[in-house]
């Protein structure tokens, strides 16, 4: 007799890890070669949430030397949706006085070397078999040097022109290890 239910199950777990597929697992490298200083350096739209993501880590990066002008950036990822006075109140608490925590995003940079930047700025940004699940979502992970686990960032998708814009950004801003020598216990 054949058992059609184990079939299904088996039938859905190939799908999720076809290559490509949906439920398929990617690693990106995206490159920045200059981070861009205001929201008019941002491409106009993104038909891939992966640019998105690397592209929020710029405005992260960028908020931290020039508040208005990382608000500007984020907005324009942000899309249709800008950031409401609880959104800016997070950045400020996140952020403040701990600037490494959007350089920890960049490839090279760690603890030891004080998450210092060299260009071309590199970001790792990968999908897994969950990532997808979701139509018009994307959840996406970030690679920070300074935690011990890839952070999750939310894309998504405007369904009626195909543009990715940044939906959620709470976990990437997450406390990670300070550098080297900023802590009293170093």
């Amino acid at each position: 007799m054949i058992n059609w239910k184990r079939m299904l199950v088996s039938a859905s777990l190939m799908c999720l890890m076809m290559p490509g597929g949906i439920g398929s697992a990617e690693s990106k490298v995206i490159e920045i070669g200059k981070l861009p200083q205001s929201a008019s350096e941002i491409p106009a739209s993104f038909k891939n949430p992966y640019d998105v993501a690397a592209y929020s880590v710029a405005a992260f990066i960028r908020y931290t030397e020039n508040v208005a002008e990382g608000e500007a950036m984020l907005n324009k990822l942000k899309g249709p949706e800008p950031l409401n006075p609880f959104g800016k109140q997070f950045l400020r608490d996140r952020l403040r006085g701990k600037e490494y925590v959007a350089r920890s995003y960049i490839m090279g940079t760690s603890p030891e070397n004080g998450y210092a930047m060299q260009a071309p700025y590199a970001i790792k940004v990968e999908s897994n078999p969950y990532s997808f699940q979701e139509a018009h979502y994307a959840r996406l992970l970030l690679t920070s040097s300074g935690a011990d686990n890839p952070r999750w960032i939310v894309l998504r998708e405007k369904a009626s022109t195909g543009e990715w814009f940044l939906w959620t950004y709470e976990g990437v801003l997450a406390d990670i290890r300070p550098p080297k020598g900023a802590s009293a216990w170093d």
